[in-house]
Parts: C-alpha cells; sequence; structure tokens
C-alpha cells in the first residue's frame, strides 16, 4: 500500500533542476485531486495539479514541436506529425515520471499502486508549473533535459510505431481473431481513462489503460508482442482438452 506523505520538495526540485519561486505550484502540481474529496479543496487552481495539468499539456506540446522543427530540418510535416506523436504519447510522459521519482513525491489518496495515467497528469501539470514560475525558456530548458536524446528514442520508437499492425503480422492467419474491447471507462470524458482488453478468440491476452480508445489498444497490443516475445511460439486460444 502507497501511503502519501510529504516529502522533501528541496529535493524533488533538485531532481527536476528547477528551483521555485512559489513553491505553492509546485505542491499544486504534486498533488492529485483525491486528496479533497473529503473537504472541498479551497483554492482549486492553486491545491491540486487539474487546471496546472491543462495549461502544461499546451506547454509540453509547443515544446516537442519547436524541438523537432530544429531536429529534423529537412523532414516533412507528416514525418515531424509522426515524431511528435510518439514523444507525446503516455508512455514518454511515464518514463520521464519515472527519472525524476514523481511517486514518491506525489501526495494523493493511499492506493496499492500510481496509474500511469496519474503520471502522466503529474509531468504536465510540473511543466505547467514551471512555465507559471519561472516562464517558457525554464520550462523549456528543463523538459528538454528530462527528455534526453530525442533524436534517438524517435527513430527507435518509429520502428515499433504500430503495434496493432505488428501484432497481426506475428499472428498471421490468427489475427482474425485478434478483437479489442472496451472493459471500463473511467472519469469524465475529457479526461477519461479507457481501459481495453485484448482478446485473440475468446481468451484475454492483454489489458491496458489509456487516455483514449486508441492510445490504450495500442498499449495493449504492445504488451501482445511482449508476450508473443516471452514464449517464442504463437498464442494458444485452444481451450485444454
Amino acid at each position: 500500500m502507497l501511503i502519501s506523505k510529504e516529502a522533501n520538495l528541496s529535493d524533488f526540485e533538485s531532481l527536476s533542476g528547477y528551483k521555485f519561486k512559489n513553491l505553492v505550484l509546485l505542491q499544486s502540481a504534486l498533488t492529485h485531486p483525491s486528496c479533497f474529496r473529503e473537504a472541498p479543496c479551497p483554492f482549486p487552481f492553486q491545491f491540486h495539479f487539474q487546471r496546472l495539468e491543462f495549461l502544461g499539456d499546451s506547454v509540453f506540446n509547443v515544446i516537442l514541436s519547436q524541438q523537432l522543427f530544429h531536429l529534423f530540418p529537412k523532414s516533412r510535416e507528416g514525418f515531424l506529425s509522426k515524431a511528435h506523436s510518439i514523444l507525446a504519447r503516455g508512455t514518454f510522459l511515464v518514463r520521464m515520471a519515472k527519472k525524476l521519482n514523481v511517486v514518491q513525491y506525489l501526495r494523493m489518496e493511499p492506493v496499492k499502486k500510481v496509474s500511469d495515467a496519474v503520471l502522466e497528469d503529474t509531468m504536465e501539470a510540473l511543466m505547467g508549473s514551471i512555465f507559471l514560475d519561472g516562464g517558457f525558456d525554464q520550462v523549456n530548458a528543463c523538459v528538454l533535459a528530462w527528455l534526453g536524446n530525442v533524436k534517438q528514442y524517435v527513430y527507435r520508437r518509429l520502428k515499433s510505431h504500430n503495434p496493432k499492425g505488428q501484432l497481426q503480422e506475428k499472428l498471421g492467419n490468427q489475427s482474425k481473431q485478434l478483437t479489442y474491447e472496451l472493459l471500463q471507462t473511467q472519469g469524465p470524458p475529457h479526461q477519461g481513462l479507457f481501459k481495453i482488453g485484448l482478446y485473440l478468440g475468446e481468451k484475454l491476452i492483454a489489458e491496458a489503460e489509456g487516455k483514449s480508445k486508441k492510445a490504450a489498444e495500442e498499449q495493449a497490443a504492445l504488451l501482445g508482442l511482449k508476450q508473443l516475445e516471452s514464449m517464442g511460439n504463437p498464442i494458444n486460444i485452444n481451450k485444454p482438452s
């Protein structure tokens, strides 16, 4: 059971590479709305991350677009859009969150495991808070540091950008029995979390969550591919006799 706790925010500032002038903005970015389920949040835009997440999402998109524009000066708009979608996906935000050890500083109701969706939201809120506190140049510098080698990551991920297609190709004739089913939807429409089950015949082979059905389906397909790689053989969908 993960227990929410007040962590040393100066340690997090060191990890993030940014020192806040207004510490309330950092506290807000690291506070989940669940902290105010029992009592209303006194200042909704300051004490949990939802509004900061909204702002940070736009800031992140601008940073990515600018960085890709300069990194790939000869590439067409189609390639840039595909590269942008790779970097803007939740898995990349989660990767950054783990790099910054965000889960150790996040304030929220106790849960068994912090979901990837919460880590994504927190990273976007953090970007929004740095933007408000220090301006675009500061948040741009931080995000580029967190991103690491963007060009290398983009080329590597382009090879696996279509996990649903790859899974169909690997399964061959069995792919005709692949179905993606919506198992659960949580949250309001603009901040929904979708849980998708990947079935081969009647057998559930993977479950995944995402902020859209498409993202959840792609993540489920990636898990299905990992299963195939670990087994070394096609998945047996026949019921044991």
